[in-house]
């Protein structure tokens, strides 16, 4: 008895590392695959034209709220800015009109996934949403505003490495047709992989910890 004992021992902590070996990878895997495919899933709604109808959806809503956020001629903007601070988080949620999937992707890859700025007709911010510290919004020309006719949504030159940029512009008309400037909406998404690597949440060593601690007991 005393002599199987130790081999029992051994035998058990062999399992548990196993367990631990097997599992890790497992994880890692099954967790890489669920976010690689709703990133595609969701770059596919973006390419249809999800943050396009998003934008324009802003715009006429934007437009609804201008008479109420005028001084005098000019737009207020602090009144602009808390406006597009709630717009953009409510957009950026689950079920915020503009993952058509109900996906947590947006949340998954980035704290602050999408920026937004009102622009006057000659191109300058009237106001703009916050963003995470690190991330220059990049303004569209002269031409690019105008190549929207003040009638329709454009998209604008983006970007697909390291970060997914996708860039629309929306023209601004209040109730009474009249050109106010245009809503500006840009994404930036970090790819999966990049994100897997180099900017894990807290979910991920915790789990990560308990399946090591869990092997070994």
């Amino acid at each position: 008895m005393t002599l199987l004992r130790p081999q029992l021992r051994g035998l058990v902590f062999k399992l548990g590392l196993f367990y631990v070996l097997l599992s890790l990878p497992t994880l890692v895997l099954v967790e890489s695959a669920i976010l690689i495919h709703e990133f595609h899933q969701f770059m596919s709604g973006i390419a249809n034209g999800s943050l396009d109808r998003a934008a324009e959806n802003g715009a006429a809503e934007l437009a609804r709220q201008w008479p109420h956020l005028h001084a005098t001629d000019s737009p207020d903007s602090t009144g602009v800015n808390i406006w597009l601070d709630a717009w953009v988080l409510q957009l950026q949620q689950p079920r915020g009109a503009l993952t058509p999937d109900e996906s947590y992707v947006l949340m998954e890859l980035a704290d602050a996934p999408l920026m937004a700025a009102v622009l006057a007709l000659d191109g300058h911010v009237v106001a703009q949403s916050r963003g995470d510290g690190h991330w220059t919004l990049q303004l569209p020309t002269i031409e690019q505003i105008a190549s929207t006719g003040g009638t329709h949504t454009v998209a604008l030159p983006g970007g697909d490495s390291p970060y997914r940029i996708r860039r629309v512009i929306a023209p601004l008309r209040d109730v009474s047709g009249v050109s106010r400037g245009s809503l500006l909406v840009e994404m930036r998404l970090p790819l999966p992989w990049r994100h897997l690597l180099r900017e894990s949440s807290f979910e991920s060593p915790t789990v990560f910890g308990f399946l090591i601690v869990f092997g070994l007991a």
